[in-house]
């Protein structure tokens, strides 16, 4: 009788431990996916280098900006997918902005933009 006890409470352990074992990979799986989707497809808030200037410039998640040489420091509003509003030293400009992976590409219109790769 005893060795019926200790067949059953083994069969018990070993299904919790494949439940276990499951989820665990499933919440391992799942945070891969996420960081790997949040590299290729990052936000426009963070940090972001010109292509063709060497420039860092870092949009803040509180519509602050923070540039290299600039001794203002800049706002900026989202307006839509593809617009916002950049503010500067008591002036407001309407940019065009796009993100394409890891490039962002901005400027005062679609024909007058600077590309950065995100850091």
């Amino acid at each position: 009788m005893s060795t019926y006890k200790s067949t059953k409470n083994k069969k018990k352990n070993s299904i919790g431990r494949i439940i276990i074992g499951t989820m665990c990979l499933l919440g391992i799986g799942g945070g891969c996916l996420y960081t790997i989707e949040q590299y290729n497809e990052p936000k426009l808030v963070g940090t972001w280098i010109s292509k063709e200037t060497g420039e860092e410039v870092t949009f803040n998640s509180d519509g602050t900006m923070t540039l290299n040489e600039v001794i203002e420091s800049p706002t900026y509003q989202i307006l839509s997918p593809s617009k916002m509003l950049y503010n500067i030293d008591e002036k407001q400009f309407e940019m065009y902005y796009n993100l394409d992976g890891r490039i962002l590409s901005w400027g005062l219109n679609e024909n007058n933009i600077e590309n950065f790769d995100r850091k």
